[in-house]
């Protein structure tokens, strides 16, 4: 006689750390003689058997549900990526690591970065190809394939790997400490680990080539962001904060919204998602299991035209997804290496995109979808003449900040037109003999035309003379949606008009003058071009002759002289 006995588990949902799990155990049997009353009725009780049994599965996490990610490697030509993702479990760690290929993977901790260090470097490895142990814990003894031995520890568990739809998935859970204590490299709950990994280019896992070897610092216990110290924050919407530095052209970003859902942060040449050039940015979504955060860029205006687009200015990649927050980061650099691509204006702000869903499903609802300007090197400073200097900020409430100051004891005035001609603009003048700020339009070039505006919009204003320094300091709309007065251009530049007087009452200036400001970036302030230059000093032996308004009659036939030509015979 002979029984068959299989057993299938079902996992509960949604997953969690601790599932109850149904096993539907089935038996099938052949006995020799049914007609025995005993063996029949053994035969029939076993046939089917439903038992429902809680247990304790530690490690097990659904692949939507970890809290933090780490783009550990990328190769931008063939779209190639290894990922890790985790969370923190107590004194434990569950882990996945994804490779977006078939291939073998490893992930370990190091003291130093290195494979061979003191103490001893450890890796969990997943073999696809090996069936006595396709994911276990190995100690790294050497540099070699042959040093790297099979390494249980008690705290070291829960390994799977599962190799299909064209990635390998490995996952385990491990302590941090893994049981060998001060023997052993361990993760830290206070600072960042040297995590070390590989992946290979084919499911072999002895004599093939790698994708990458490789070690990096990974904060497992807790955020970057209780170490690193912005210097730079502004909240895009209620409860969305974008924080960052930036040192020699290169920023390094965090993004974070107080709700666990997907979250997107971009740069747009308009503001708009579908423009030229191409609008991009980085999308963190929480049950994305082989991009988690990543770049991409906006093809057409709608969910299927987000594209991913790695590119080399942009990585670093980090996710972070809390109960009641989620938190982004990467790195990227003034360009994000693609030519065809919005990017980062030095000169002056930035159309920044950003949006947050209301599920971490990306694409589902987004709680708020807009742009706003972010000036991520202002204030920018730039002097139209060489007494005078304006100084300038867009805000993120599309407001613009200005300072114009000059040094002397006199009137100043500054403003905007859109061709930079003083008649028709609207004017910031501060009068020190009436020790008041004011809007005023100019109608011409007389005194007498010059009039307060009949809505003074100025958000702030403040003004001073100390020092023999006059300073003029205003906030102003981008867009004052008033027929008297010049909206900024948020794309390209905007004529600004200046002027300084004599003496501290209103009267006829002592200089003006006009420079083209790119409020949204482009290049330099531009001033009017100089005076030609002065004509060169005549050749040896020529006659010089000059004449000023000469008039000759209309019969007459008259020739220039020029440098280098013989002196024209009258």
């Amino acid at each position: 006689d002979w029984f068959y006995l299989d057993c299938i588990c079902f996992e509960s949902s949604p997953p969690t750390t601790t599932s109850t799990t149904l096993c539907l155990v089935c038996a099938f049997g052949a006995c020799n003689d049914l007609q025995q009353p005993a063996m029949s009725a053994m035969c029939t009780a076993l046939l089917i058997a439903v038992v429902a049994v809680s247990v304790a599965v530690p490690g097990v996490v659904s692949a939507d549900v970890y809290e933090r990610s780490n783009l550990l490697w990328a190769n931008e030509t063939d779209g190639a990526e290894f990922w890790l993702a985790w969370t923190v479990d107590g004194d434990n760690v569950h882990f996945e690591a994804r490779l977006n290929r078939v291939g073998w993977i490893a992930v370990g901790v190091s003291a130093t970065g290195m494979m061979q260090a003191t103490p001893t470097s450890n890796a969990v490895i997943a073999k696809p190809l090996n069936q006595s142990h396709p994911v276990a814990q190995y100690s790294i003894n050497g540099v070699t394939i042959d040093a790297i031995d099979l390494h249980e520890t008690p705290g070291c568990s829960n390994f799977s790997i599962d190799a299909s739809n064209g990635s390998t998935v490995m996952r385990f859970t491990r302590g941090f400490d893994n049981g060998d204590g001060d023997q052993a490299a361990q993760l830290s709950k206070t600072a960042a680990s040297h995590i070390i990994f590989s992946a290979g280019k084919t499911a072999k896992w002895q004599g093939d080539s790698t994708y990458c070897m490789d070690s990096k610092l990974v904060n497992i216990a807790q955020a970057p962001s209780g170490e690193l110290a912005y210097q730079n924050q502004v909240e895009l919407y209620k409860g969305l904060f974008l924080k960052w530095n930036e040192s020699n052209d290169v920023f390094s970003f965090e993004a974070s919204y107080d709700q666990p859902v997907w979250l997107g942060i971009g740069i747009s040449a308009t503001g708009m998602m579908k423009d030229t050039p191409t609008s991009n940015a980085v999308i963190a979504a929480p049950v994305n299991a082989s991009h988690r955060v990543g770049q991409f860029e906006f093809v057409e205006a709608s969910q299927a035209g987000i594209v991913l687009h790695p590119t080399k200015g942009c990585g670093g990649f980090e996710s972070e997804f809390q109960a009641k927050k989620t938190v982004m980061r990467w790195s990227r650099g003034l360009s994000n290496g693609d030519q065809k691509d919005a990017q980062i204006n030095k000169d002056g702000a930035t159309h920044v995109m950003f949006s947050a869903g209301k599920q971490a499903h990306f694409g589902e609802p987004a709680a708020c979808m807009d742009s706003a300007p972010v000036d991520f090197y202002g204030p920018h400073t730039f002097k139209p003449d060489p007494l005078t200097t304006l100084t300038w900020q867009v805000n993120l409430n599309n407001t613009v900040t200005m300072t114009y100051s000059y040094q002397g004891n006199a009137w100043i005035g500054v403003g905007f037109h859109q061709n930079g001609s003083m008649v028709g603009s609207d004017v910031v003048i501060f009068s020190p003999e009436l020790k008041n700020v004011s809007e005023y339009t100019l109608q011409g070039k007389s005194l007498a035309k010059i009039h307060p505006t009949n809505n003074q919009t100025l958000q702030y204003s403040s003004a001073s003379q100390s020092g023999n320094v006059t300073t003029v300091t205003f906030v102003r709309l981008l867009d004052p949606k008033d027929k008297q007065k010049t909206a900024i251009n948020t794309v390209g530049s905007t004529h600004v008009v200046w002027a300084y007087g004599s003496s501290n009452t209103l009267d006829y200036h002592k200089n003006r003058g006009n420079v083209s400001v790119p409020f949204f970036g482009a290049s330099a302030p531009t001033p009017p071009p100089p005076p030609p230059p002065l004509p060169p000093p005549p050749l040896p032996g020529c006659r010089v002759c000059t004449m000023q308004r000469l008039r000759a009659p209309i019969n007459l036939e008259t020739t220039r002289s020029c440098r280098g030509h013989h002196r024209a015979e009258l």
